[in-house]
C-alpha cells in the first residue's frame, strides 16, 4: 500500500535524489554544527544527496558594511522561500536557539505551505531545562502603560 501527499512537489517524499532538504540549527558551539554536518551526511548516504546546511548555499557576496547577522538573516529566509521543500530544524542542548526560532517563526508564518514537510528535532539531554523563548531586554514605556496599571489583573472595567 501506498501513501501520497497531495498538494506537494514530486521531489517531496516522493523521489528522495531530487527533495531539497535544509537543515537548520546553531553554529555555535563547534559540536552543534557538527551535529547538522552529521545528519546531513546521514540523509546524503541514505538517498537525500540535496541535503543542505544554510552556509554550504551559495548566495550573493556580503555587501560592504552589510551586518553579518543581517546577511546571514536574509539568506536563510531567502532559502527557505524560494529552495527548501523539507525543512529540519534541530535544537542540540546547552545552544543559543535566538537565530534558529527566527528562522522557525519565518518558516511558519512567511512559509507555511513548508509545514506539512519539515520537522523540529530536539536532544532529548537537559531538554526539560530548555527554553525556546528569544532572551531580551524589556523596557518600560510609561506612556504606553495603561491607566489602571494598579488593576491589570482585574476583571473590572474603567468607568
Amino acid at each position: 500500500m501506498a501513501f501520497g501527499t497531495p498538494g506537494i512537489a514530486p521531489g517531496v517524499l516522493g523521489y528522495k535524489s531530487v527533495t531539497r532538504v535544509l537543515l537548520l540549527g546553531p553554529y555555535k558551539p563547534t559540536e552543534s554544527l557538527g551535529v547538522l554536518e552529521a545528519l546531513r551526511e546521514c540523509l546524503r548516504r541514505n538517498g537525500y544527496v540535496l541535503a543542505e546546511i544554510v552556509r554550504d548555499i551559495p548566495y550573493r557576496e556580503i555587501k560592504n558594511g552589510e551586518a553579518p547577522d543581517s546577511y546571514f538573516l536574509e539568506k536563510s529566509k531567502n532559502i527557505i522561500s524560494n529552495w527548501a521543500q523539507v525543512v529540519i530544524f534541530v535544537f542540540p542542548s546547552n545552544c543559543d536557539y535566538a537565530g534558529v526560532i527566527i528562522e522557525f517563526d519565518y518558516m511558519l508564518y512567511e512559509a507555511g505551505w513548508l509545514r506539512d514537510t519539515s520537522a523540529a528535532f530536539f536532544e532529548k539531554k537537559d531538554l526539560e531545562k530548555t527554553s525556546l523563548m528569544l532572551r531580551g531586554q524589556v523596557t518600560f514605556f510609561p506612556r504606553l502603560w495603561p491607566q489602571n496599571a494598579d488593576n491589570i489583573n482585574s476583571d473590572e472595567e474603567d468607568e
